[in-house]
């Protein structure tokens, strides 16, 4: 096998979610900007994490996402924030809370596989449903991989590739 076959399978794994984030969005005109917003949230949500910050609810995360928008200086409407909200959280509609899902070529089994995955998912150390409360997101490690792949995490903890 040629050695650019190598591996590749899992460099698509790694890829996709940064691939899918945002897409298939209807968000209008900030389609061209849905991936840096949904980027600035996931970051948002990620040092939020790291400080014991609990404000990681679906509330907090429209809002992080609304103040990301103002911040890059765009416009949207409440349908538009509450659809880049919903579509970080789940793919479709909310009550199936679908994963994500994307198409890669495994190259051992020389076959089509659909890899599943999420961005955010439930802390169980900040949630407490059983007393009425509200699930409180974290990052999966497909997210926080995607967090440290990019350059500005690698330059902030000195990490080179």
């Amino acid at each position: 096998m040629n050695e650019s076959w190598e591996g590749f399978g899992k460099r698509l794994q790694r890829l996709n979610p940064l691939f899918e984030l945002g897409r298939g969005m209807e968000v209008g005109e900030l389609k061209p900007h849905i991936q840096t917003i949904l980027m600035q949230v996931l970051l948002t949500i990620f040092y939020r994490e790291l400080n014991d910050d609990d404000h990681r609810r679906k509330a907090d995360i429209k809002y992080m996402v609304q103040d990301s928008i103002k911040q890059m200086r765009l416009l949207a409407d409440d349908k538009q924030m509450e659809r880049i909200t919903s579509g970080l959280l789940y793919q479709g509609k909310e009550e199936y809370s679908k994963p994500f899902e994307a198409l890669y070529y495994d190259e051992i089994r020389q076959s089509w596989e659909t890899q599943t995955f999420r961005y955010v998912t439930m802390d169980e150390l900040y949630t407490n449903l059983e007393m009425g409360g509200s699930i409180v997101y974290k990052l999966t490690d497909v997210a926080q991989e995607m967090i440290f792949m990019s350059r500005e995490m690698a330059e902030e903890f000195s990490i080179t590739i």
